[in-house]
């Protein structure tokens, strides 16, 4: 059975001179999804409730698998190449870990847990190095009295070992709320939305720290280095492996639900009500993208900069594509070409000039922000044709220091820092 994907918004970035052009939306499925992967940019699976489908071109379409004939929630999901891949599901009193090795035209149930009404023993999170090396960790019902579940495997699941040293002391709950395996030695565990779990050495010894926030998803683009998305809009990364953590600024409040980050400079996270936020630059800056739908948006997967996937509640498919560009006049930091390429000079005194670029019509504003948060010039408020444009803005009035210049436009939001040096 084939279903066509549901691009709630798909942008595509050719050559500077071309314009993006939208492409076509439709439904996949009214199943809330949880979780999606991709091994590279043609080959990947979907997850949630009653689903698990794969694609072989990109998301163009999608075919149900076997392993969902029979229902079940499918949580996680994770590929690790065109034919390879590990899922955790639950249906009726089981929880299950499986592998394919041939696109899903059979499954290994390589392990299962038994759950009750009195002591429930869930898988929830999968990452996967390779289609023999997994990492798998669950939650337990607090009646139990047991830290969660915490395993890994190197035999394609033949055998597992327990992940020792990842319990907290104390307990707070019974559950892993995220996981992300960066290599055999480096991968970081959510514990109960407050306390990050890490390892450097494969486990041999673990770091525990404690989070002053609520957070829902990690990003472990290299060692050392950690991204924390969380509620009313959180962003925290650290580059020490934890030692310290540095508060990014979101242009939002609303809860984050996952975080992928393809480098130290590219990240993207994704949240409630649509929210979909894009750094470039590690996260001193990041900028949010209206993708047409107001939808909890819970999982995102990015193959390489060019490619990407974002599923949500309702059965919403985001997928993102960009073009190779040539040319390296004012190349655009978003992957959509709204672009706001910013003012020049910088810093200025007393006027600076601000360039911006939109590829296709919409009402455009251009306004000028304080350090508090408050408006203190709006340069543009109209309808605008696609094109490039640029404003100068005079700043006779303002006094030294650091303001905000952002780019609303109907697709997305951009924002950067001028200063004002007198």
């Amino acid at each position: 059975m084939h279903y066509r994907a549901i691009f709630c918004t798909c942008f595509l970035l050719c050559l500077p001179s071309l314009s993006a052009q939208p492409v076509q939306r439709q439904q996949l499925s009214g199943n809330d999804l949880p979780t999606v992967s991709f091994a590279d940019s043609l080959h990947g699976w979907v997850g949630g409730v009653n689903t698990l489908m794969r694609t072989t071109d990109g998301g163009a379409t999608w075919v149900s698998n076997i392993l969902a004939a029979n229902g079940g929630s499918f949580t996680s999901v994770k590929a690790v190449g065109p034919a390879h891949a590990w899922v955790v599901w639950r249906n009726g009193a089981y929880s299950y870990v499986a592998r394919t090795l041939n696109a899903g035209g059979s499954w290994d149930t390589v392990r299962s847990m038994y759950f009750n009404t009195i002591c429930k023993f869930t898988f929830t999170h999968i990452d996967a190095l390779d289609s023999v090396r997994c990492w798998v960790v669950g939650s337990v019902d607090w009646l139990c009295a047991g830290p969660p579940y915490a395993e890994k495997t190197t035999d394609g699941g033949a055998s597992w070992s327990w992940l020792g040293g990842t319990y907290p002391l104390g307990f707070v709950c019974g559950s892993y709320t995220a996981m992300r395996v960066l290599s055999d030695s480096v991968a970081a565990l959510l514990y109960c939305h407050k306390q990050i779990i890490h390892t450097v050495n494969a486990g041999v010894t673990w770091v525990l720290d404690s989070l002053d926030h609520s957070y829902n998803d990690i990003a472990t683009p290299e060692k050392d280095y950690m991204w924390l998305v969380g509620t009313s809009g959180a962003i925290v990364r650290s580059t020490d492996n934890g030692t310290s953590w540095m508060q990014q600024p979101a242009p939002t409040t609303s809860d984050l639900f996952s975080i992928h980050a393809l480098n130290t400079s590219v990240a993207w996270a994704v949240g409630a009500t649509g929210t979909v936020l894009f750094t470039n630059d590690g996260g001193s800056t990041w900028d949010s993208l209206a993708v047409g739908t107001s939808q909890n948006l819970n999982s995102v997967c990015f193959s390489d900069e060019n490619h990407g996937w974002i599923v949500g509640d309702g059965g919403v498919i985001v997928q993102f594509k960009r073009g190779v560009i040539t040319s390296t006049e004012d190349s655009p930091s978003s992957p959509f070409s709204f672009t706001l390429i910013g003012n020049y000079p910088n810093p200025f005194n007393p006027s600076t000039t601000i360039a911006y670029r939109i590829p296709l019509r919409s009402r455009v504003r251009l306004r000028i922000f304080d350090q508090l948060g408050r408006v203190v010039s709006t340069l543009v408020d109209q309808e605008q044709s696609e094109g490039a444009y640029s404003v100068v803005w005079s700043s006779a009035a303002m006094s030294s220091g650091i303001y905000i210049v952002t780019l609303t436009t109907d697709y997305a939001v951009h924002s950067r820092k001028m200063v004002i040096v007198r």
